[in-house]
C-alpha cells in the first residue's frame, strides 16, 4: 500500500514537473513568430544608453559604463571599446560590425518575420 502511494506521487510529481515544461517551451515557441534585425549604425562617440542597448551584447550596466568612459574621453577607435569592463574581443567582433565614431547614430531594430 505504501509502495503504490509512493509511486502514484512519483508518477504525479513528474507529469506537474514535465508539464511545466512543456508548457514554458510552447510558450517560447509563441512568442518567437518575429525575429529582429539590426538596421543602422550607432556613433559611440554620443549615442544614448538607449540606443546602445540595441547591439547585441550590450546590456544597461555596459551602456552606462561606455558613457562615462566618453565623458572622460572621446573614442578615436573601435577598438578602443574593449577597454570597457565585460567587452573583450569576441564580443568585440560581434558588435563591431554596428558601431562607428563620427556621424548620426542611425541603428534601430527592424521586425522581420519568423518563418519555419
Amino acid at each position: 500500500m505504501k509502495m503504490r502511494i509512493f509511486c502514484s506521487l512519483v508518477v504525479l510529481f513528474s507529469v506537474l514537473v514535465g508539464g511545466f515544461h512543456f508548457s514554458s517551451v510552447k510558450a517560447k515557441r509563441k512568442a518567437g513568430k518575429h525575429r529582429w534585425k539590426i538596421s543602422g549604425k550607432l556613433n559611440i562617440n554620443n549615442a544614448s544608453t538607449k540606443k546602445m542597448v540595441i547591439i547585441p551584447g550590450i546590456g544597461r550596466k555596459k551602456a552606462a559604463a561606455i558613457v562615462k568612459y566618453r565623458q572622460k574621453r572621446k573614442f578615436s577607435k573601435l577598438n578602443q571599446i574593449k577597454r570597457i569592463k565585460g567587452i573583450g574581443n569576441k564580443l568585440f567582433a560581434k558588435m563591431k560590425k554596428f558601431l562607428k565614431l563620427k556621424g548620426k547614430s542611425d541603428i534601430r531594430r527592424v521586425k522581420v518575420k519568423y518563418t519555419k
